[in-house]
């Protein structure tokens, strides 16, 4: 997910925010990294291209002051409890003036459906409840990712258990009316341990751990059905259209009767069994 680097001030080469998708081979609908990364450093005061132009480690960061974090994150984690943040981070963030970060995904929804919600989320699409996040805190002790069960734009990032002390968290900013991306805000608690000590720019982050889901809503229309004893119809949304091939892109249902007739294992005719 996000990056984060020690407290430095010399050069090095984090690695950027990575949010692998969870598109469907199948239709459209579809969850794409926009290239725009959040690195967060350690770093006591801001870190970004216009506060620290250089050595390019630091210039490459996107920390942002935390009086800028959304209300509805920050109202969030005081009811969490998470206590005084060190430090916070926007995707795209440059720290120029009317600079207010990129998106760090586009999300776009299948033919004649639209996206109802974003979340965080584990590798299988279910709300992450314990992953081991692969990162430690400074005394060893393994952080494991949690999705706000009250919002799920919020991750958390606690301490050896879902009651441990928050050590980070982050947020989706959903963008677009109607939704169509969202920016990542960061924000850290505690400092992380870091494989490379001697490195000040040594940068750690959630790869193949936190991964972004998409949520969309369709409608389908039973209009202009063809009467008769069917044993089975087909149908898209609305607007949905062939493409090259013939083929009908987008979120399709097949209706059948609710005990139809096994072809594979009987002769006898469909309307011996339940049509539509």
């Amino acid at each position: 997910m996000a990056t984060g680097e020690q407290n430095s001030s010399l050069t090095g080469d984090p690695t950027p925010l990575y949010i692998p998708t969870l598109d469907s081979v199948v239709n459209a609908l579809s969850v794409v990294t926009s290239g725009a990364s959040v690195t967060l450093d350690e770093t006591a005061g801001l870190q970004n291209s216009t506060a620290t132009p250089s050595p390019a480690g630091d210039a490459d960061d996107n920390d942002i002051l935390l009086a800028s974090l959304p209300s509805t994150f920050s109202t969030r984690l005081t009811a969490l409890g998470a206590g005084t943040a060190m430090g916070a981070a926007l995707s795209g963030y440059t720290g120029a003036v009317g600079n207010t970060g990129s998106n760090a995904f586009s999300v776009t929804a299948d033919p004649g459906a639209t996206i109802t919600n974003v979340s965080f989320v584990d590798s299988t699409g279910a709300l992450l409840n314990g992953v081991d996040s692969g990162l430690d805190t400074l005394d060893g002790t393994s952080i494991l990712l949690y999705t706000d069960t009250s919002n799920d734009n919020i991750l958390v990032g606690r301490a050896g258990s879902a009651s441990g002390a928050i050590v980070f968290a982050a947020y989706i900013e959903e963008t677009g009316s109607p939704l169509s991306g969202g920016k990542i805000w960061t924000v850290e608690y505690q400092p992380l341990k870091h494989p490379d000590a001697t490195n000040p720019d040594d940068a750690v982050n959630l790869l193949n751990k936190v991964f972004i889901g998409a949520g969309q809503d369709a409608e389908f229309s039973l209009a202009n059905a063809p009467s008769g004893q069917q044993l089975f119809l087909m149908f898209t949304t609305a607007g949905a259209t062939a493409d090259a091939n013939g083929r009908i892109p987008g979120v399709s249902i097949v209706v059948t009767g609710r005990d139809p007739l096994d072809q594979s294992a009987s002769s006898a005719a469909i309307t011996s069994a339940d049509t539509v």
